[in-house]
């Protein structure tokens, strides 16, 4: 619920030029921390979780933001596990198949 809060305080509503944030502190708001739900994430692994020769990312899907940090709470899909990492690419534009 504060993901969505954190989104709609900072974007544009129907009829106004102004977002509420910017309405309230007059300053334009930063929107370019802001990725698209549900897309593929590749989060690198803690250091006590490596081992030699395996793979330093795992494939997860980003979930939501963290209240109040700078991290990104992202969701495994085999364990249901929501896990919070900083170190996080995001494929926000996923490949279009042909037809």
């Amino acid at each position: 619920m504060a993901s969505v809060v954190h989104v709609l305080n900072r974007s544009l509503k129907a009829g106004l030029d102004v977002s509420p944030l910017e309405a309230l502190t007059g300053r334009r708001p930063r929107i370019a921390g802001f990725r698209v739900w549900g897309s593929r994430a590749w989060a690198i692994k803690p250091n006590r979780q490596q081992r030699k020769l395996e793979q330093k990312t795992a494939v997860r899907r980003f979930v939501r933001y963290t209240v109040g940090g700078k991290a990104y709470r992202i969701l495994e899909d085999v364990t249901n596990q929501v896990f919070e990492r900083r170190d996080v690419l995001m494929e926000e534009n996923p490949a279009k198949v042909e037809t």
